[in-house]
């Protein structure tokens, strides 16, 4: 059965069949493909794949997020004044700039190791995203603090692992945006790989709406692959009279489904039926958003109504536990 995916670059609908359909993608231009280094010698990629992730490190400069600059020239002038040289950055800069803003869901990543080596091929599940966390980076004694930390990220599908040798020296940037003949030659290195099927999520280019019904209808497995693949992150703030966080759509339909009818907090079968017959129950975070919770499946639960309504008036400390220790028991069991 085909999955159907939205590239939101592109105005049309891709579906997602075979690793030929994805080449073909490429070549036509519905979705692009990227050469990348994941640290010196590819020595992030076991983390890249551990976490999910593709990412790039320019730690020195402390950009914060790279989306607040509006072109390759402005990232090149900040980082001449950091290093208060006047150095062009240019090769720099244009990296900098196509990993966060150019990089677009469905869009496929080769990962490099030397001068021959590929490591890894995925396709890219969720678009540039900051972090101000260090846990990828090391600490160095000269510097007196975390280095290499990876905060520039994509969320990626990792589809292989497996090392090819190609036959042509590769492009020595840490991020190459991939031309005809590099498509081809890359490409049929990986050819008699099999795919599976590959679910990618809608992005914020969609509607709360759009993405919300996308969720609905996938099955619990996709919901259990996409929800991991989401968690951890940050939730988007939109801005109206107040901050609101909105809940990832995929976390809150893959909490409820993964209760099976049941609350997980009384214990009870949900109150009553949706319109389409599927149990009522809400998702909750059990660390709330607003104390600095995770939207995550770790941090998620499905509750009846009058247990949810409970848990945001008492928030008894016990009953906070018990959720922890559900949800991770569920989480372990599945």
């Amino acid at each position: 059965m085909k999955n159907n995916i939205i590239n939101p670059g592109v105005e049309k609908k891709i579906d997602i069949v075979s690793f030929n359909d994805m080449y073909s993608d490429v070549l036509n231009g519905t979705r692009n493909a990227w050469l990348l280094a994941p640290g010196e010698h590819g020595n992030m990629m076991d983390q890249f794949v551990e976490a999910g992730i593709a990412a790039i490190d320019w730690w020195s400069f402390q950009f914060g997020d790279l989306r607040r600059f509006k072109s390759r020239e402005e990232i090149a002038a900040y980082m001449q004044y950091r290093a208060q040289s006047d150095h062009s950055f240019s090769n720099d800069a244009l990296c900098l700039y196509q990993f966060s803003h150019d990089i677009k869901i469905g869009d496929v990543i080769f990962c490099k190791r030397g001068h021959t080596e590929i490591i890894g091929l995925g396709i890219v599940t969720h678009p540039y995203y900051h972090v101000d966390t260090e846990e990828l980076g090391r600490y160095s004694k000269k510097y007196d603090c975390y280095v290499d930390t990876y905060q520039e990220r994509i969320k990626v599908r990792w589809i292989s692992i497996e090392s090819r040798e190609y036959n042509t020296r590769l492009p020595l940037k840490t991020l190459t945006k991939l031309n005809t003949k590099l498509i081809d030659g890359l490409f049929s290195l990986y050819s008699n790989i099999e795919m599976g099927d590959v679910v990618v999520p809608l992005d914020n280019s969609h509607s709360d709406e759009e993405r919300i019904k996308h969720a609905e209808s996938l099955s619990i497995e996709e919901l259990k692959t996409i929800a991991r693949q989401q968690g951890k992150t940050k939730p988007k703030e939109v801005t109206t009279t107040v901050i609101q966080k909105v809940r990832d759509p995929y976390i809150a339909e893959y909490a409820r489904r993964r209760a099976n009818g049941i609350c997980q907090l009384c214990g009870v079968p949900a109150p009553f039926n949706r319109s389409d017959g599927t149990p009522y129950l809400e998702s909750h975070h059990i660390v709330w958003l607003s104390s600095g919770g995770e939207d995550s499946i770790e941090n998620t639960a499905a509750l009846c109504p009058n247990c949810h309504r409970k848990m945001h008036i008492v928030n008894d400390p016990e009953d906070v536990e018990w959720l922890k220790a559900v949800i991770k028991k569920m989480n372990m069991d599945n």
